[in-house]
């Protein structure tokens, strides 16, 4: 018998749920999703489901590099 514990199946989210848990602007997470910046698949047509653990170990990155969440500002 194998002893390993059994793998979780992956949480998919939405874009809004993955916005309102990183702190992203949707348009930011759709874009993270463009650039593979997180595991995502698409639901459907247009919608998107981002996996959750990809999402939090993205935005715990940024926060370790020291960057702060939401977009950049621009130079005027």
């Amino acid at each position: 018998m194998d002893d390993a514990a059994p793998v979780a199946p992956p949480e998919w989210l939405s874009v809004a749920e993955a916005a309102d848990l990183s702190g992203y602007h949707p348009q930011h997470v759709r874009a993270l999703v463009r650039d593979e910046c997180v595991a995502a698949r698409r639901f459907g047509r247009r919608a998107w489901q981002i996996e959750r653990a990809s999402l939090l170990r993205y935005v715990e990155a940024r926060r370790a590099a020291g960057r702060k969440r939401g977009p950049r500002p621009t130079a005027d």
